[in-house]
């Protein structure tokens, strides 16, 4: 007796083809987007390690300072630049660097978050104040690579997610990748569909082992060190 093979009926697509390409061509889009972002990131990123080059390239009449500086020139600096604050109408938040932190400047920086003004000037080794900084390309680079020049905040949640993407993409194992291609393959060579050709182009993925543990090559769907022949 022959026992009956039972034709299970193909199940029922929820999601309609143009729906699903929709959906496909929104992904694409969305990945250049990102693309877009992780590049303009990374490019004002590496252009932004050099900072305080670019800052004294741009702005090179500004006072030099070669030695580290004392403490008494730290505080002259300190109490110049409260009272040059206090006449800007802006003497909530005080920032002094000097070398070594900033090669060959004493800057002198200043912003109150509820009026919004902000200014920034060069001392020289006493610490007396003696010129506003003027770095504007510096300035367009570091807060492009900061905010995008959006809101501060949906800047950085920006910056932030993009930072994520990139991340997630060098860590993930491109094996996952090309196990889901190959799972996608499979189901369309079971329903018959027109990506049966892609299954005959070979997908790279990591060498691994084959069912009775000796070693296989790379080719994934086209391996001859895993024939049984």
């Amino acid at each position: 007796m022959h026992d009956k093979v039972q034709v299970k009926p193909p199940k029922r697509q929820f999601l309609s083809p143009d729906f699903v390409r929709a959906m496909l061509a929104g992904h694409s889009a969305l990945g250049l987007a990102f693309a877009a972002l992780i590049y303009v990131v990374c490019l004002t990123g590496t252009v932004s390690v050099f900072l305080f080059e670019l800052q004294r390239w741009e702005q090179p009449d500004g006072p030099r300072v070669t030695e580290t500086p004392s403490p008494e020139a730290i505080a002259a600096a300190v109490h110049a630049g409260y009272e040059q604050a206090r006449a800007d109408n802006a003497a909530h938040d005080l920032f002094v660097s000097a070398p070594p932190r900033t090669p060959q400047r004493i800057m002198v920086s200043y912003h109150d978050h509820a009026t919004g003004v902000e200014g920034a000037w060069l001392a020289d080794a006493g610490g007396r104040l003696v010129t506003r900084t003027s770095v504007a390309w510096s300035e367009f680079i570091t807060f492009l690579h900061m905010h995008l020049h959006l809101p501060r905040t949906w800047g950085k949640y920006l910056v932030g997610l993009t930072g994520c993407v990139t991340v997630s993409g060098l860590v993930t194992p491109p094996v996952i990748k090309m196990e889901s291609e190959n799972y996608m393959s499979q189901q369309a060579d079971a329903r018959g569909g027109p990506s049966q050709p892609r299954r005959r182009i070979p997908l790279m993925s990591f060498p691994g082992e084959c069912e009775d543990g000796s070693p296989r090559g790379v080719h994934r769907n086209s391996d001859p060190d895993c024939d049984s022949g």
